[in-house]
């Protein structure tokens, strides 16, 4: 019985020890699948990054190129010369919503011919554009502002501004686009990014910080996620892991050049893996997200082939460990059978009787016979025959 239980209990130290190795190789599993996909944030974080750059500064160049172009024309005044400039202008620029010169204290004088005059807003009175269009008015950089919905355009953009000077180094307009929201002439290449991950581009306004432009959303949640600052408590969960992945907060990544990662939730409360830099030329923070969630199939599939090897495994091992029981069963019968038996006749011996004795007396019979043979001169079989013989004759 004793080595019954030790043997079923080494079995079982056995299972216990393959399961405990088949959750240790998922969790390794798992860190190596983060650190792929991290690796994979990482570069589509650079790509963007170029990418956008490379954009922002061909339209930066574009602005300065046409606005000084309609000052010679005196688009101030807003003439027909001018508009078919600024008209043809955006035909060849298809990331643009349109165009507009302003004047310094906010008054867009020259529009393209896709925007209602009507509806213009004072860039200087509107909360959206107001902070952006004083900034444009003092840097030689292009100047990104908050993305909002303009009516006269009919659409969602995100604005960009690039003030112009005379030959003084004084403001005299400041040139203004938008670059739209839409997924096929975005400004950011959204093509690089997979379908697992989603693009976040924000920018902080006072103590605030704004989504520029997210990836993957319906329109319906525009107003939503563009009019209204990014929920702090969404905001501390970046910062704190950011603190401790990398020792750094966002105010911190924003005096440092390279990608930092972390784990947080997104937007929508899920767990997700992210990478992050910030541009400071356009003071824009790129930040591509992935849920973790979405690496669960992956994992999935290396989880059915532990289970597999897991079935096989302890399927063979209970196979070889019943098998060992049987041969260890076999093992006591016959040793209990020559503990009562004797080894020449395989007759029932001395100590069999006892047993018997003892089994008689537990079930109350009192009285039995005992049957007793000699055999006479039987050590002369064996000294004149030999040993072989005398034991042919006891069988």
């Amino acid at each position: 019985m004793f080595l019954d239980k030790m043997l079923w209990r080494t079995f079982l130290f056995i299972v216990f020890s393959s399961f405990l190795t088949a959750a240790a190789m998922l969790y390794l599993k798992w860190e190596d699948l983060k650190g792929e996909t991290v690796n994979s944030l990482a570069s589509t974080n650079q790509l963007i990054r170029t990418s956008t750059s490379a954009v922002l500064e061909l339209q930066g160049t574009v602005l300065s190129v046409i606005g000084h172009r309609l000052l010679e024309l005196n688009g101030l005044q807003d003439n027909p010369e001018a508009r078919t400039i600024i008209s043809e202008a955006l035909e060849k620029n298809p990331k643009l919503a349109g165009f507009g010169l302003a004047d310094i204290d906010g008054n867009l004088v020259l529009t393209s011919d896709n925007l209602d005059r009507q509806s213009l807003p004072n860039l200087l009175e509107k909360p959206e554009t107001a902070k952006s269009f004083r900034e444009a008015l003092r840097t030689n950089n292009m100047v990104l502002g908050r993305t909002y919905f303009l009516p006269a355009a009919g659409m969602w953009l995100m604005p960009a501004r690039f003030r112009l000077t005379d030959k003084f180094g004084n403001t005299t307009a400041v040139m203004t686009t938008g670059f739209t929201l839409n997924a096929q002439n975005s400004l950011f290449n959204i093509q690089s990014v997979p379908d697992s991950m989603h693009l976040v581009i924000a920018r902080q306004e006072d103590n605030n910080y704004y989504r520029q432009y997210i990836s993957g959303v319906s329109e319906t949640d525009y107003n939503q996620l563009y009019n209204s600052p990014i929920e702090q408590v969404v905001v501390d969960r970046f910062n704190d892991a950011l603190v401790k992945e990398n020792g750094l907060s966002l105010e911190d990544i924003k005096q440092q050049q390279g990608i930092y990662f972390g784990t947080s939730s997104n937007f929508r409360n899920e767990d997700a893996l992210f990478a992050i830099q910030y541009d400071p030329k356009y003071k824009i923070f790129i930040v591509v997200i992935q849920k973790q969630a979405s690496l669960i199939p992956e994992l999935k599939n290396s989880l059915l082939w532990l289970i597999i090897l897991l079935l096989v495994f302890n399927t063979v091992l209970f196979t070889i460990f019943k098998q060992i029981e049987k041969i260890q069963q076999r093992s006591k019968e016959d040793l209990k059978f020559q503990a009562n038996h004797d080894a020449l006749t395989q007759l029932p011996n001395r100590n069999y009787l006892n047993k018997i004795n003892l089994s008689l007396n537990k079930t109350g019979i009192k009285k039995f016979s005992l049957g007793f043979l000699d055999l006479d001169n039987f050590k002369s079989a064996n000294d004149f025959h030999g040993h072989r013989i005398g034991d042919l004759l006891l069988i």
